[in-house]
């Protein structure tokens, strides 16, 4: 995932998706979330697709769950690559001199 909204998001994909296509959309996170969406739009970027997907129905609470769980995600992804970044910083450090 590209993008995420309360009201839809955007994906990049292998395959291009027709605008107007229904698909649902599986976040598998510890409690896994499954919504319906819209193809909005999908345009070619290089050797993939960009593809926005408007959510459908009355999901507004799984919706929530889902932008909580990508943000808990990324914050994570954040806070690993943080420490990654100064592992590594910390052993370069050690070989100049």
């Amino acid at each position: 995932m590209n993008n995420v909204s309360l009201g839809g998001l955007a994906f990049q994909s292998d395959t291009p998706l027709e605008k107007g296509s229904l698909i649902t959309i599986r976040v598998l996170v510890d409690s896994p979330i499954e919504l319906t969406g819209k193809v909005a739009w999908c345009k070619q970027c290089e050797k993939h697709f960009e593809i926005g997907v408007k959510f459908m129905g009355d999901n507004k609470l799984l919706r929530n769950d889902m932008v909580e769980e990508v943000c808990q995600i990324e914050m994570y992804r954040k806070m690993i690559n943080t420490l990654v970044a100064d592992v590594l910083y910390e052993q370069w450090e050690e070989y100049v001199p």
